[in-house]
């Protein structure tokens, strides 16, 4: 933030581009960047015998598993990057079995 104390003296329309313009580059010299992913929160509903292909999406989509539960079929919920929904969609069209809703 910058904030602009009136000391008398006056700056003019160089002045005040030259000193905000000092603000913003010491601003930005100090900061960093950070990247972040958009991740999805998704659940995996499959019949027993599906599991290692549940599984095996998770691998492929490098999820992160929150939970495992049975109800009384098995149900994963997880999380992923979202740039791999279509990537998600194109394994879901090789197992049918797998029903995928978000949370």
């Amino acid at each position: 933030m910058v904030v602009r104390y009136y000391g008398g003296v006056n700056l003019g329309v160089p002045g005040l581009i030259q000193s905000y313009g000092n603000a913003t580059r010491l601003a930005l010299e100090a900061s960093s960047i950070q990247e972040t992913k958009i991740r999805k929160k998704a659940i995996f509903r499959f019949p027993f015998g599906e599991e290692g292909n549940a599984y095996h999406l998770v691998y492929k989509l490098n999820a992160k598993v929150s939970a495992l539960k049975h109800e009384p079929e098995p149900v994963l919920y997880l999380e992923y990057d979202a740039d791999k929904t279509e990537e998600l969609n194109e394994w879901l069209a090789r197992y049918p079995k797998i029903n995928v809703s978000e949370e």
